[in-house]
């Protein structure tokens, strides 16, 4: 991907999610689903990405900013 699209690549959103055998999405805290932050990461990095990163989280609705920590610490670890 960054070889492809580096020079057009302004803005990345970061969500991650399991999939239930139905295919139904859960929201997770990023790094702990389907996204390798190591490997966006690396990528990223490879491409000399500078844009934006957005993080977004919409599970625990009645409370959700333990698990948004946990998500903004697991972003910074990887991608900081």
């Amino acid at each position: 991907m960054a070889g492809r699209f580096a020079e057009r690549l302004y803005g990345v959103h970061i969500k991650d999610f399991v999939f239930d055998r139905s295919g139904t999405p859960t929201d997770v805290v990023a790094g702990e689903g389907n996204l390798d932050l190591e490997t966006l990461q690396t990528v990223l990095s490879d491409g000399e990405f500078e844009g934006y990163v957005v993080l977004e989280y919409e599970g625990d609705v009645n409370d959700p900013l333990p698990a948004l920590k946990n998500c903004v610490a697991a972003v910074r670890e990887h991608m900081v």
